[in-house]
């Protein structure tokens, strides 16, 4: 069981060049005496969907004339930025690593990159009244949950700074509902029910949990009593595939009488807005009585939120674009064969790279690179910001400033994976080509 430390929290890490720092304990000043560290910190935006994070700078600045060392092993963190409001403590977790200090600040303002996260730090798989505390929410498949819809402040806490150290000002934040809900409904609309079917409230406990899984996912589900067995039902639902849907699951379903177990019907639902990621449908059904089963059905919609102005390359500049003739989990991206664009061609690919929207990072072990996105500023030797494909829940691209890390975005309709190809050599860069083939057929269809 995942557990919530200390009620609901979350995390965020302030990251550097050379990896990533968070923390925790905070040292406090009184009096009008000037700080020896004085801290203060700026969001990129302060009105944020659920799961959503939110990037900023923390500022500290050393007002002595020399050097200061935070005393505390970076690994385990020294600087965590969470938010908090009257139902919701933020207390983050700290580390068990042993290593000498090596964050040092020097005479002046220090900057350091935050990500303030709006989803949850822990959670719990399964609800136990003897251990499971108040307010931990239930872990969903992929990912932590996300944070209510709500007010929240900013909260810093820190590890290893002198005594003195003024702290920030807390920021209002704004946490809005995630966005697809319309969708959801849609994708749940076109639904049909078996002949009696009649609303019901109670849920068989073989069949799911409700709530959303994902930070962006929405999930609205509605439960029914049907007359029949878990072959009609099956019948039913795989003869009324709604427009769109499609079944690609080998569905074998289980003969009557079965009271102990639950059958599920998954239908992949078409995606069309350039915010849709993906769409489900699922069926799921087990026996609540002698010719009578529970059906309950869930359209799960996964909406892509946009992106702010700051993760977007600048408007001129040369593109360099590469693909790869050879990739795979076990040699990785080989044989690259590389372009430079300029001009319009270099324009209709920062249009298609602008048009994608923030995603999870995808969960997987290994991955697969079909391309590399260099993007650089008029006049600029060094790249501004690099594009990685990878290839493996999906197409995602991640993103860097430099040599910092950056958001995660979503290519649900292989957009700019084609543009990829489109630009690259005929007859070259077979493994990117192989990819955006493999992309439409699981993604687009």
């Amino acid at each position: 069981m995942k557990r919530v430390t200390g009620g609901s929290i979350l995390f965020v890490a302030a990251v550097t060049a050379a990896g990533a720092l968070s923390a925790c304990g905070t040292s406090g000043t009184t009096g009008t005496a000037r700080p020896p560290i004085a801290v203060s910190i700026s969001l990129h935006h302060d009105r944020v969907t659920a799961g959503s994070p939110i990037a900023g700078v923390a500022t500290l600045t050393n007002n002595t004339s020399k050097s200061v060392t935070v005393e505390t092993c970076a690994g385990d963190g020294w600087l965590d930025v969470g938010l908090s409001n009257s139902s919701i403590v933020y207390q983050p977790v700290s580390g068990g690593v042993a290593c000498p200090p090596s964050v040092r600040l020097a005479p002046g303002p220090n900057l350091f990159p935050i990500k303030v996260l709006t989803s949850y730090q822990e959670c719990t798989q399964h609800q136990n009244p003897v251990s499971t505390r108040e307010g931990e929410p239930p872990c969903g498949p992929i990912g932590m949950p996300a944070l209510p819809v709500g007010q929240y402040v900013t909260s810093v806490v820190m590890t290893g700074l002198p005594t003195g150290t003024r702290t920030p000002k807390a920021i209002s934040v704004t946490v809005l509902p995630p966005v697809g809900i319309a969708w959801s409904n849609e994708v749940f609309a076109a639904t049909a029910l078996p002949s009696g079917a009649r609303p019901a409230s109670v849920a068989v406990p073989t069949l799911r949990a409700p709530g959303q899984s994902l930070p962006d996912q929405i999930d609205v589900h509605r439960l029914y009593l049907v007359p029949g067995t878990r072959a009609s039902i099956a019948a039913y639902v795989l003869h009324h595939l709604p427009l769109g849907a499609s079944n690609n699951q080998g569905i074998e379903i289980q003969t009557d009488p079965v009271s102990y177990d639950a059958e599920f019907i998954p239908l992949t639902m078409s995606i069309a807005g350039p915010n849709e990621d993906a769409a489900t449908l699922l069926y799921a059904f087990a026996a609540d009585g002698p010719g009578v089963q529970e059906l309950r059905i869930d359209a799960e919609t996964t909406s892509v939120p946009n992106r702010s102005a700051s993760g977007k390359p600048a408007p001129t500049g040369r593109v360099v674009v590469t693909g790869y003739r050879e990739a795979s989990l076990a040699e990785g991206s080989s044989d690259p064969v590389s372009v430079t664009l300029t001009g319009e061609k270099a324009q209709q690919m920062r249009r298609i790279f602008d048009q994608l929207g923030l995603s999870n990072p995808p969960f997987c072990m290994e991955y697969v690179s079909p391309y590399k996105i260099l993007f650089f500023d008029h006049g600029s030797k060094s790249p501004t910001l690099t594009a990685t494909g990878s290839f493996c829940a999906g197409d995602n691209v991640a993103v860097a400033t430099g040599r910092l890390s950056g958001n995660s975005l979503a290519d649900p309709h292989c957009l700019l994976l084609a543009e990829v190809a489109r630009v690259l050599p005929v007859r070259r860069a077979a493994a990117t080509r192989g990819m955006l083939h493999e992309c439409r057929l699981i993604y687009v269809g």
